[in-house]
């Protein structure tokens, strides 16, 4: 797990690595706020949210400094990314373009191949499906406190979704033994 000191360094030197633009510094400054949900990657194959800054001097032509996505939306301006992003908890995969990037040990310490690499890690997807399990319990007590209540003509429909909810923990728990007994091999 990469340190958040680490990833503050990351964007603190990025900043330092070309011109001080409104939209990248805002940005910058946005990612900063968000640590904790901000992976750097080699490429953004198979993200569902990223980021393309780069402050490259020299490369292909025309160079981009900035390409933002979410969800298959392009985003073609910093601060419409943030705006699209000010009530989303999701993970951002940032990728970095800048001059000296492949030599820059505080870069390389924290970059993680792609998206689907960490996301394959089988800690991460454990305390996604916990996380998960723990969301359809608040889900399933609620609904028994309805039913006790009772629920009226609703209440048919609260124990169909109870059934279902019953469904989807013993298939996310499944999924759970499996992750882990393949990490034990």
């Amino acid at each position: 797990m990469v340190k958040r000191t680490d990833k503050w360094a990351v964007i603190r030197n990025f900043a330092m690595t070309g011109v001080q633009d409104a939209g990248r510094i805002a940005l910058l400054g946005f990612l900063a706020g968000r640590l904790e949900r901000v992976s750097f990657v080699k490429s953004l194959e198979r993200s569902n949210i990223g980021v393309r800054m780069s402050t490259k001097r020299f490369g292909i032509w025309p160079r981009i400094s900035y390409m933002g996505f979410i969800h298959d939306v392009q985003l073609p301006d910093p601060f419409l990314f943030i705006a699209g992003m000010a009530d989303s908890d999701e993970t951002i995969d940032v990728l970095l373009e800048f001059d000296g990037a492949e030599q820059a040990e505080w870069f390389q310490n924290v970059l993680v191949d792609s998206a689907a690499d960490k996301r394959l890690q089988p800690k991460e997807q454990v305390e996604n499906l916990r996380h998960q399990i723990d969301q359809m319990l608040d889900i399933y007590s609620n609904i028994q406190q309805q039913l006790k209540e009772g629920a009226g003509e609703m209440e048919k429909d609260l124990k169909k979704f109870l059934d279902m909810a019953e469904q989807d923990m013993a298939r996310l728990n499944r999924e759970i033994n499996k992750i882990e007994e393949q990490k034990n091999l």
